[in-house]
């Protein structure tokens, strides 16, 4: 059966974990596809089912070096794989925590008790357009061979960290925050959206989280997309993730695998 894997940097812990388990699937051939993600989300599938970016001058330099430096190519013929899988995607989450700081959503604990009433319905109808335009991206891709795996979760200590991230997940990395029924239910939601399309969500395994909602603080730290690189990184980065964590999410993606090959 050949693969291919296709994402962002979150990709990364995937990427760096296959070569310790590939010899127990001779059954698979796999590929991937990644790049930073502002040029991944920038990427289009072309009227021949080619995802990349055109052949045609034009493209920027910057995004053309990234991919030829990671894939040796700038598109994949998406209909020479069995299965595709798209990690990394983030349905706007941490956008959606955010509104939860200014908001109180009825009938659901948010970030401040204070701030201005939006009615549950509301909530919902905001994330769902978001949820939306990101599964834009796929519109190409063939509905029933594309299995898709949200953004993993940062890891829990992720409070600490400089810039957008930290500030949007700070207020949820605590036990005592009591957000991870609404964590739950916004990547509920996704996979909902997901399943919808026709194509298969495949959720971040409950064993990796911890009480909060994030990730195990241990899975924290992991390589990024650098070609050849399979160990974690040296600094502390909540948001990417281990090669450990990579094995792990492999154990769910494999299963789905060989369910279709049963079938």
């Amino acid at each position: 059966m050949k693969l291919l894997v296709t994402g962002n940097s979150l990709a990364g812990a995937l990427r760096n974990a296959w070569p310790a388990i590939a010899d127990d699937h001779p059954e698979i051939e796999l590929d991937f596809f990644v790049a930073p993600q502002k040029i991944f989300i920038g990427l289009e599938t072309d009227g021949e089912g080619n995802f990349g970016l055109p052949e045609a001058a034009g493209a920027p330099a910057a995004s053309r070096d990234w991919l030829e430096r990671l894939n040796g190519r700038l598109s994949v013929r998406l209909a020479d794989y069995d299965a595709i899988i798209v990690v990394g995607l983030h349905f706007r989450i941490g956008a959606m925590l955010r509104t939860m700081a200014d908001y109180r959503v009825d009938g659901l604990k948010t970030i401040h008790t204070g701030g201005r009433l939006m009615s549950r319905r509301a909530f919902h109808a905001l994330h769902d357009d978001v949820i939306g335009q990101e599964l834009e991206l796929l519109s190409g891709f063939p509905a029933e061979c594309t299995i898709v795996i949200p953004g993993n979760r940062p890891a829990e200590g992720v409070g600490g960290d400089e810039g957008f991230t930290g500030e949007i997940w700070a207020p949820v990395d605590s036990p005592d925050a009591g957000l991870r029924p609404t964590i739950d239910l916004l990547y509920g939601r996704v996979a909902e959206a997901i399943a919808a399309r026709g194509m298969t969500p495949i959720l971040q395994p409950p064993d990796t989280l911890v009480a909060s909602g994030l990730t195990r603080a241990e899975f924290a730290g992991g390589p990024r997309l650098d070609p050849g690189r399979n160990e974690d990184s040296p600094r502390r980065d909540h948001a990417h993730l281990t090669v450990a964590f990579g094995a792990r999410l492999w154990q769910p993606i494999l299963a789905e695998i060989a369910r279709r090959a049963e079938g």
